[in-house]
C-alpha cells in the first residue's frame, strides 16, 4: 500500500472534545506511522484548560501530547 502524506493534522472542537470520527481516524494514522500536528480550536467556547486537553488526549489516544 501507498501512502501518499507524511503528516496529518488533528482538528479537535474544544467544544465537542474527542468525537469517534477522531479516535479512529488517529488509530489509522498511529497504525501507518504518521506523524500527527493536533490543534485544539474554539477554546472561548470550552471551560477545559490546556492541560485538561493534554491530559484527555494521553488518557485516550495513548500518547505523549507536548504544547
Amino acid at each position: 500500500m501507498l501512502t501518499a502524506v507524511d503528516s496529518a493534522v488533528m482538528l479537535i472542537d474544544a467544544a465537542k472534545g474527542l468525537e469517534p470520527q477522531t479516535l479512529k481516524l488517529f488509530q489509522v494514522c498511529k497504525h501507518r506511522r504518521i506523524p500527527i500536528i493536533t490543534v485544539i480550536n474554539k477554546w472561548d467556547r470550552s471551560r477545559a484548560t490546556p492541560w485538561n486537553w493534554m491530559d484527555e488526549i494521553q488518557a485516550r489516544m495513548g500518547c505523549a501530547p507536548l504544547p
